[in-house]
């Protein structure tokens, strides 16, 4: 809009109505992630563990974390990633899972790292090496168009124990077993990744290693006149099967018979192997004793509790038995095996 003015002298002056137009941006602060945990702290309780137990079997119990928050994220992302991952020396993968050693190489004791990506992905999956982001060690547990709802990210671990080799009694010390990782927009990783550490420990073991499989107890010969009699005893030989068990193993021995079969449990009576041969003795018994007292056949007998990690002998004894038959002479072997139990 103009308008005009007049002057005497034929100056004038414009008035000029304007508008002025302003354009404005508004910048706003790029999208960031901050580690919200740099450090957890799983407490492992003494292990109690069984010599016995084969390589590769699942030893002890598992541990779960309380939920950890990870990562703290604002809004602007476009996509985002949330790993588990193992940390440690490898060890030979077990069902198709990596297992890391728990503790010196010579520990015997593996663990399998697992993760859950709380409140998003449900459930726990292992680190397994198959993962085609974040290399080996690394486990994809969710990912998102966008930012992850629940802030900060909560992820638990799970450790589960294997036995690689024979276990060690002793302590361990605390050593890193895992961490939690995110990747946003497909190309950048934040940094620091939250840790997840082992206490320290304590490995118990209890067991026996048996120090020989087969035992043989000569009886030598005998007269028949020194088993003239029903119930007479003879070439009595002390025999033993040496162990070697940790302290505090509670041992147990059951004696099973061989083939030829039991004659007389209550008085440990054993038949005689290949009865039907003329070259097999008659009224003839081997008779084992546990204490001086005839051993039960089948059923657990007590042999006490190992004091001190060593040697562990079961001492038993061995002897001709003159049963009712009519005598004669021959060959008189006999057999049985044993099982030890333990706890």
């Amino acid at each position: 809009m103009k308008a005009f003015l007049n002057y005497p002298n034929g100056a004038f002056i414009t008035l000029c109505a304007c508008a002025l137009l302003y354009t404005s941006s508004v910048i706003g602060a790029a999208p960031s992630c901050e580690t919200a945990t740099a450090d957890t702290l799983i407490n492992i309780p003494t292990l109690t563990l069984r010599n016995d137990a084969a390589i590769g079997s699942e030893i002890g119990t598992s541990i779960i974390t309380s939920p950890i928050n990870t990562f703290a994220c604002t809004q602007g992302f476009t996509f985002q990633e949330f790993f588990v991952k193992g940390a440690g020396q490898a060890a030979a993968q077990i069902n198709g899972i990596n297992i890391y050693k728990l503790g010196s190489d010579d520990s015997g004791i593996g663990y399998a790292v697992y993760g859950e990506s709380v409140g998003t992905c449900r459930g726990f999956r292992p680190v397994a090496g198959t993962s085609p982001i974040g290399g080996k060690d690394a486990q994809r547990l969710c990912s998102i168009n966008g930012v992850f709802s629940g802030q900060p990210i909560q992820g638990a671990m799970k450790l589960v124990f294997y036995k690689i080799g024979t276990i060690t009694p002793g302590k361990r010390q605390s050593q890193q077993v895992g961490s939690f990782a995110l990747r946003t927009n497909k190309n950048t990783w934040q940094h620091p990744e939250p840790r997840v550490s082992s206490s320290a420990f304590t490995v118990i073991t209890h067991g026996c290693f048996v120090n020989s499989a087969q035992i043989n107890v000569p009886l030598g010969d005998v007269g028949m006149e020194e088993l003239d009699v029903t119930g007479n005893t003879a070439a009595e030989q002390a025999f033993s099967i040496p162990l070697s068990c940790d302290t505090g193993t509670k041992v147990k021995l059951t004696l099973k018979p061989g083939s030829a079969g039991v004659y007389d449990n209550a008085n440990g009576l054993l038949n005689l192997s290949d009865s039907a041969s003329i070259d097999t003795a008659q009224g003839v018994k081997i008779q084992v004793l546990s204490n001086e007292t005839p051993v039960a056949y089948g059923k657990p007998l007590d042999m006490g509790t190992q004091q001190s990690t060593g040697q562990f002998t079961i001492s038993l004894k061995a002897r001709y038995y003159r049963s009712p038959e009519s005598i004669r002479a021959g060959k008189a072997n006999s057999s049985v095996t044993y099982i030890i139990t333990y706890e």
